[in-house]
C-alpha cells in the first residue's frame, strides 16, 4: 500500500496559451493561445491560473492528470467566452473577461470533480497575433486619428454655428428696419 501525500496549503500555479521553462523563460504557446472572437478576429490569450487542491482524494483519483484536466478546462472556458466578446471588448474589457472565465471553469470544474478550487485567474496578453499585429496598430491609428478629426469638426462647427445664427439675426433685423423703413 502506498500513501501520496497531497499539500492542501500549497497555491498552485498552471500556464495557459505558453509555459515558463526553469530558467524563466517564456514560450509561446500558440496551439493554446489563439482564439477566434464573436467578430471573428483572431487574438492571442495567455493566462495564469492560481488554484489549491481542496479535496484530495478526488485530486488522486477522479483523473490521471487533474493538472492537464485544469489547463483543458481553463482552454474550453476562456475560448467560449472569447467567442462572446468583440475583438475590441477583448482587449479593452480584462476584467469582465476574467471574470467570465472565472465563472466558466467553476462550473466545468464542479462537473469534472477533481478536487480543485481556483484562487485566481489573471490574464497575461491580450492580443492581436504577432503577424498581424502591425496591420491592427495601423487600424487603430487611423481610428485614433478619425477621432480627432471628428472632434475637430464638431469644435469648429461648435464656434461658427452660434457666430452664423447671429449674422442671421443681424440681417433679419436689417432686413425688418428697411422694410419699416420703406413702409
Amino acid at each position: 500500500t502506498t500513501v501520496e501525500k497531497v499539500d492542501v496549503q500549497m497555491i498552485r500555479k498552471a500556464e495557459l496559451g505558453f509555459r515558463t521553462d526553469d530558467v524563466g523563460n517564456v514560450l509561446r504557446n500558440l496551439d493554446e493561445s489563439l482564439m477566434l472572437t464573436t467578430d471573428n478576429s483572431i487574438v492571442e490569450a495567455q493566462m495564469v491560473i492560481q488554484y489549491r487542491v481542496s479535496d484530495p482524494k478526488a485530486f488522486v483519483f477522479s483523473a490521471k492528470d487533474p493538472e492537464n484536466v485544469l489547463r483543458g478546462a481553463t482552454e474550453v472556458a476562456l475560448r467560449s467566452i472569447m467567442g462572446r466578446t468583440s475583438l475590441d471588448n477583448a482587449l479593452t474589457s480584462r476584467a469582465i473577461v476574467e471574470q467570465d472565465t472565472y465563472s466558466f471553469l467553476i462550473a466545468l470544474l464542479q462537473t469534472y470533480n477533481v478536487g480543485i478550487d481556483i484562487t485566481e485567474i489573471k490574464l497575461q496578453v491580450v492580443d492581436p497575433p504577432e503577424e498581424v499585429k502591425d496591420a491592427f496598430q495601423d487600424v487603430t491609428r487611423a481610428l485614433e486619428e478619425e477621432t480627432t478629426l471628428v472632434n475637430t469638426a464638431k469644435q469648429y462647427a461648435a464656434k461658427e454655428i452660434p457666430a452664423a445664427k447671429g449674422q442671421v439675426q443681424v440681417k433679419i433685423r436689417e432686413a425688418a428696419a428697411f422694410h419699416q423703413k420703406q413702409i
